[in-house]
C-alpha cells in the first residue's frame, strides 16, 4: 500500500497532521511518500492507494490550486478510478467551481466537483459537530471562514448533520463523499476522533479487516463525546 500525505510542510492547520502520525500505526506495512509544495504529486505519476490533505491557510490554498491546477485531469481520472482520497478543512474547496473573497472577485477552482465557497474572512464560524455517515455517528468540531454551497443539490455528500454547521449555516449536509474521495470541514483530528469511521473505512482502503491503534481508548472517547453531543444542554 501506498499512502501519499500532499504538502504536510505547507498545509498543517488545526492538528490534523496527527491523523498522518495515526494512519502510519494504522498501516504500518504501507510505504508513505510525502510531497512538499514544489514536487509533482506522486499519484499523477504512479499508482497511489491514498491521497491524504490537511487544512491550510487561505494563502496556501491559493498556492496549492497553483501547483494542482496543471494536474487536474489526472487528478479526475484518479477519483474516476476509485483512488481513496481524505482531504480535511478546506482542502475540498480546491476542487470546486470557485472559491468567492468578501469583495466579491472569485477564485477558479479546478471544477472537479459541482460545489462553491465563499469567504467571510472577519467572521470565523466555530462549532462541534455530530452527523450521521451511513449509520455511523460522526464527531468533531468545526472552524472555518468559508461556507461551501452545492451547485448541483443532488451531488453525494459525506454525512447528515444532527448537531453544528454543515456545508453552510442552512445545510443539514456536509461535505462531499463521491467514489472513494471524502472531503470534510470537520476537525478533531478527524481519523482519531471517529474510530467506528475508520474501521468500516480503513477496511475498504486495505481490502481486509483492520486492528485500530489504541481501540479501547479511542472507542471510550468517542462513545463519552457522542453522548455529550447528543444532549441538547451541550453548547454548540
Amino acid at each position: 500500500m501506498i499512502i501519499e500525505f500532499l504538502y504536510p510542510d505547507q498545509a498543517n492547520l488545526f492538528g490534523e497532521l496527527g491523523d498522518m502520525d495515526y494512519l502510519r500505526q494504522l498501516f504500518p506495512e504501507a510505504q508513505f511518500v510525502t510531497t512538499k509544495l514544489t514536487d509533482t504529486p506522486l499519484f499523477v505519476r504512479e499508482p497511489v492507494d491514498l491521497v491524504f490533505l490537511a487544512p491550510m491557510s487561505e494563502r496556501t490554498q491559493e498556492l496549492v490550486l497553483d501547483q494542482l491546477r496543471p494536474h487536474t485531469e489526472a487528478i479526475r481520472k484518479a477519483i474516476q478510478k476509485r483512488v481513496h482520497f481524505l482531504w480535511l478543512g478546506n482542502a475540498l474547496e480546491i476542487l470546486g467551481t470557485y472559491i468567492e473573497n468578501d469583495d466579491g472577485t472569485r477564485i477558479e477552482g479546478l471544477g472537479i466537483f459541482p460545489i462553491h465557497a465563499k469567504r467571510q474572512m472577519l467572521k470565523r464560524l466555530s462549532s462541534v459537530f455530530l452527523g450521521s455517515c451511513e449509520g455511523i455517528e460522526i464527531v468533531g468540531a468545526k472552524a472555518q471562514f468559508t461556507q461551501q454551497f452545492l451547485d448541483n443539490p443532488e451531488f453525494p455528500t459525506f454525512c447528515h448533520v444532527k448537531r453544528g454547521l454543515g456545508l453552510n449555516q442552512e445545510s443539514d449536509r456536509e461535505g462531499i463523499h463521491y467514489r472513494n474521495f471524502i472531503g470534510t470541514s470537520i476537525l478533531g483530528p478527524f481519523l482519531i476522533l471517529n474510530p467506528p469511521f475508520v474501521e468500516k473505512w480503513a477496511a475498504a482502503l486495505a481490502g481486509r479487516p483492520v486492528t485500530l491503534p489504541f481501540a479501547d481508548l479511542g472507542y471510550q472517547a468517542y462513545e463519552k463525546r457522542v453522548k455529550e453531543l447528543r444532549d441538547p444542554k451541550t453548547t454548540l
